[in-house]
């Protein structure tokens, strides 16, 4: 979409949005704040007035920001996404997470938010004391809002659960175990599926300025392109991730990777609130603790 003046210029999609395009956010569905110009209809817009009861319907009902498959920007595909799931399995996301991911791996402690069990609550990190309702401020940036304004689970935000949990699900992708998914499929997610068009989209948006939080090496940029579930590297990183690395950091204080070259995965996450402008902050942060893992997982296979 963009503007002719005070007017919106819009046009219908060429080609259908499939499923590869949420999971790749190459759909045209672009967060709002990411884009000038959905932005500003979604200003304007009186179907967009903040209230407490948003499904994914409501809370992702505007233009898209580019033709299916054309661009690639961060937005809420993978809210689609967990939509396109109850659909076809005929329930919740929530039921359907817990039992075929959750359950599968013995993780008990996870709950989509609100977190109303008294069990989970004692855990819950006590994120900033701008958050008494722990809406994931200092993870979701702004005000909370993707959990502020909406009701039911989504797909792209919004589970709560511990690191060390965290670490089973990527431990079961890296050792391709069959517990969650056919090993053909994990196999298929460490491959790349952007078309020429969103891979060039992608490549501007890592070299511009909210590059440093999606790429692999916030240090330099390296061959990247998109998996089924996160960036996927095209090339070895001296020090770091191997070749076909599946990563994703698109939040400001979470990272995660599962490299099979090296037989690694993990995940970091921190609870402070950070600017996402003019400051280094969140780059040094990535830098050391990828850097750090493998320096220690150097040293214990000597």
């Amino acid at each position: 979409m963009g503007y002719s003046g005070e007017k919106p210029t819009l046009q219908p999609p060429v080609v259908e949005i499939t499923l590869e395009m949420l999971l790749t956010h190459s759909s045209g569905y672009v967060y709002h704040f990411l884009d000038q110009y959905v932005s500003r209809w979604y200003t304007a817009s009186a179907s967009h007035k903040k209230n407490n009861c948003q499904r994914v319907e409501q809370a992702f009902n505007y233009p898209l920001g580019f033709q299916p498959g054309g661009g690639w920007q961060y937005g809420p595909g993978l809210g689609w996404a967990g939509r396109v799931v109850e659909r076809i399995t005929d329930s919740t996301l929530d039921d359907y997470v817990h039992e075929h991911i959750l359950r599968p791996l013995g993780i008990i402690k996870a709950q989509f938010y609100p977190v109303t069990r008294d069990d989970l609550r004692d855990h819950l990190v006590d994120l900033n004391p701008q958050d008494p309702q722990c809406l994931g401020k200092a993870v979701l940036g702004g005000d909370g809002a993707l959990n502020k304004y909406t009701k039911g689970a989504f797909g792209g935000h919004g589970l709560s659960m511990a690191g060390v949990d965290f670490v089973k699900v990527l431990r079961s992708l890296l050792a391709n175990d069959g517990m969650l998914l056919k090993p053909s499929t994990v196999d298929s997610m460490f491959l790349e599926y952007l078309r020429p068009c969103a891979e060039l989209s992608l490549q501007k948006v890592l070299s511009g300025e909210l590059g440093t939080f999606f790429r692999a090496d916030p240090a330099v940029e390296i061959g990247t392109s998109h998996g089924l579930g996160g960036l996927l590297t095209l090339e070895d990183i001296a020090g770091g991730y191997g070749k076909s690395t599946l990563t994703w950091a698109g939040s400001l204080t979470i990272a995660w990777f599962v490299d099979r070259k090296h037989d690694l995965c993990g995940i970091g996450a921190i609870q402070p609130s950070l600017p996402i402008r003019g400051s280094g902050t969140i780059l040094g942060l990535k830098e050391t603790l990828y850097r750090d893992i493998y320096a220690k997982h150097r040293e214990w296979k000597r």
